[in-house]
């Protein structure tokens, strides 16, 4: 009876075995039929896509450039206090700081090599390279859009015996003013900090923002001194392989390359376009996967994208005339990651269309077919008239998305000390920076302010930080809590317009405001609101100012708090919930208190 027994398992785990076996064939042979199918696919969508290039393209309208219509420079309240209750050692601003990423002292991360894998037939991609073990922070609780009374009210921390009021005499003290300038927004200038002698020096990568120009101009482009000669063809050379090499925030990325990859165009028209389109679309999978497994390693958002393919187009076309050669190959890798890109001819050069999930300021564009395509180039004129087609290769059909939801990992980080926070807290502060995503972060056009509020914060620095002031307000009350946090916001940054640091609008994420150090009204209420959200769970909204005839037209924009228990100050009734006063700007001031100069004036809402 055993034996039976053992000869009817024995029978059944080989059935088992080799159905199993059968089963993974089957698999894999559909899996392998189903890429050469996408590569058949991805083949005839090329070839029809070139001959309709060879079509006349249409002729399109550009639309200006929009500004952000928020307020970038600071509020001029009516009352200047005479002193402060708070103490503060002066700090020297080192505008210098703010110029070039280069000249970091930085940890250095070895050359990226791609995970092996298997040749695009298997259809079998690498199992993902393991993530560094960080401690995640809770996920906050999902927090309705439509209606912010749906969210409970945090449980009431117990009240404890109220802190000393401040000496007498004693008034808030608001930031001293600055004109709001009329000039048009300038380039951005490239951030600089001094290199630290106690650490060795990481050579300096390839321009991440281009140089700020002598003279502000609202144009983001490069001018060359001379226009561009007219182009001769590169003659056939027999194919051999090389690398593209390019620094890529603080990575060294070398990219399998042919020869034969590189063409030129005689002239720039639709035909010699889709003649470079051709040609590429001979190009094998070694380069398409090897993009493909940066953009995952690096876990690269759309514009983290678009930052490499421009600089890789650039390693291929070295020379400053082939402008129009680099934009079609910035468009045709962007097709490949099966992002949404065009080509424009604007006179005798090429330029690039992108369109973007978000709304973008400061850049003018072309609207095609009810979508924004923003207009990106190097040489081209400003005032010529625009031609492009009205189709796109069918295999690429996401929008570049310009979110940090998933934070870049790149090589350039940097242990950071804040000298004046730490003041202000009476211990170090101290933290490990991705200063590569700080100078992905520079790179990125002016978006809405509801982009910046609602970004995560890099676990390392949100660790850091929240920690520390979790215990500064451990068994505080609620509002001696929010005290305290609006304090260190009021004191713990320098102030500076986005025309200071800039020379142009600019918002800040979390990240930057702490690696500049400085900061403005719109970056406080972000850095501020992501601590009350953190740290103590309350709600809040945003509140935005026009200027006024006190304010010299000057806008601003500050926060209010929805506490769980009644609070003294100045009030706004939202979705039947009520919010206090709390203006990370107007420094040193009190819970409720407003600025004097928009007391009487009607402020729009938003909620954070």
């Amino acid at each position: 009876m055993k034996k039976f027994i053992l000869l009817v398992s024995v029978l059944f785990v080989a059935l088992t075995a080799s159905a199993q076996h059968n089963y993974g064939a089957d698999y894999q042979k559909f899996k392998q039929q189903r890429v050469r199918e996408y590569l058949d696919y991805r083949a005839q969508a090329n070839k029809q896509f070139v001959e309709f290039l060879k079509k006349q393209w249409k002729d399109y309208t550009v639309n200006q450039a929009k500004e952000a219509p928020l307020p970038v420079v600071r509020p001029r309240p009516d009352v200047a206090p005479k002193t402060r209750p708070i103490p503060l050692p002066e700090v020297t601003p080192d505008f210098g700081r703010l110029r070039d990423l280069s000249k970091l002292s930085l940890t250095p991360r070895h050359d990226f090599k791609p995970t092996p894998r298997p040749h695009r037939e298997s259809g079998i991609r690498p199992a993902p390279r393991p993530k560094a073990e960080v401690t995640p922070r809770p996920a906050p609780k999902p927090r309705p859009e439509s209606d912010l009374a749906q969210r409970p009210s945090p449980r009431p921390r117990p009240e404890v015996a109220p802190r000393p009021a401040p000496r007498p005499g004693v008034a808030p003290r608001p930031v001293t003013p600055s004109k709001r300038p009329d000039a048009p927004a300038p380039q951005p200038a490239r951030p600089e900090i001094p290199a630290r002698p106690d650490r060795p020096a990481l050579p300096a990568p390839r321009p991440d923002i281009p140089e700020p120009p002598t003279r502000p101009t609202p144009d983001r482009t490069v001018v060359p001194e001379h226009p561009a000669p007219e182009i001769i063809p590169m003659p056939e050379r027999p194919s051999t392989t090389q690398h593209l090499e390019v620094s890529f925030f603080g990575d060294r990325i070398e990219m399998p390359w042919r020869e034969d990859l590189t063409p030129r165009m005689s002239t720039v028209s639709e035909q010699s376009f889709s003649k470079l389109w051709s040609q590429w679309s001979t190009m094998d999978e070694t380069q398409i996967d090897f993009l493909n497994d940066f953009v995952q390693d690096h876990r690269l958002n759309g514009w983290g994208c678009y930052q490499l393919i421009k600089r890789l187009s650039e390693a291929a076309y070295t020379d400053e005339h082939c402008s129009s050669e680099r934009i079609a190959l910035q468009a045709f890798l962007l097709a490949q990651l099966k992002y949404r890109a065009q080509v424009g001819l604007c006179k005798d050069q090429l330029v690039l269309l992108l369109p973007f999930r978000q709304k973008v300021y400061g850049i003018p564009y072309l609207d095609l077919n009810g979508t924004k395509h923003y207009i990106f180039g190097y040489n081209y004129e400003k005032r010529a008239g625009f031609q492009t087609y009205d189709n796109n290769v069918p295999y690429a059909t996401e929008l570049l998305d310009l979110s940090l939801d998933k934070h870049m990992n790149t090589g350039m980080t940097q242990s950071m000390k804040f000298a004046r926070m730490s003041k202000l807290l009476g211990e170090e502060l101290q933290a490990e920076l991705n200063v590569g995503e700080v100078a992905l972060m520079l790179s990125l056009p002016m978006l809405d302010g509801e982009v910046y509020y609602a970004q995560e914060v890099d676990a390392a620095l949100a660790k850091r930080v929240l920690s520390v002031l979790h215990r500064k307000i451990a068994g505080k009350s609620e509002t001696d809590a929010v005290s305290y946090l609006l304090n260190f916001v009021q004191n713990g940054f320098d102030y500076a317009t986005d025309q200071e640091m800039f020379g142009r609008q600019k918002q800040l994420f979390i990240e930057e405001s702490f690696y500049y150090g400085k900061n403005n009204c719109k970056d406080r209420v972000g850095v501020f609101s992501w601590l009350v959200r953190e740290l103590l769970g309350l709600d809040m909204i945003s509140i935005t100012y026009e200027g006024n005839a006190q304010s010299n037209g000057v806008g601003h924009i500050t926060c209010a708090v929805c506490f769980t228990k009644p609070v003294q100050g100045d009030t706004f009734t939202y979705k039947g919930r009520k919010y206090v006063m709390c203006d990370p700007t107007y420094i040193n001031a009190k819970i409720g208190m407003t600025m004097p100069c928009f007391k009487n004036s009607q402020g729009e809402v938003h909620a954070l």
